[in-house]
């Protein structure tokens, strides 16, 4: 059975470290505006959800040339407001050494 927004490959205890990493206020902030839209809200969301045990951060990764949509903007400050560490990662092409 297939639920939307969910994968199942990861190993069955991850959804329960992020949630409690998370702590309760921040879920609810997620699943509040998924609920009220998951087709518009689950676009923005950050790209990666770093985890370990008693703690979580959302990372919005943009390279060169790239800017954060309105929707990633909100996101990013829903999280923050609601105690999640957030953080924007810039990606940078590596400087190759010059052939000559």
């Amino acid at each position: 059975q297939r639920i939307a927004g969910v994968r199942f490959d990861y190993p069955p205890n991850s959804y329960r470290l992020v949630a409690c990493g998370m702590g309760p206020e921040p879920l609810a902030t997620v699943f509040r505006f998924l609920a009220q839209d998951y087709r518009y809200w689950s676009g923005g969301l950050p790209d990666l959800t770093l985890w370990k045990e008693g703690g979580a951060r959302f990372s919005e990764v943009k390279g060169p040339g790239d800017s954060l949509s309105t929707k990633q903007w909100f996101w990013l400050g829903q999280l923050k407001k609601a105690g999640v560490d957030v953080e924007l990662c810039a990606v940078q092409a590596p400087k190759l050494p010059s052939k000559g």
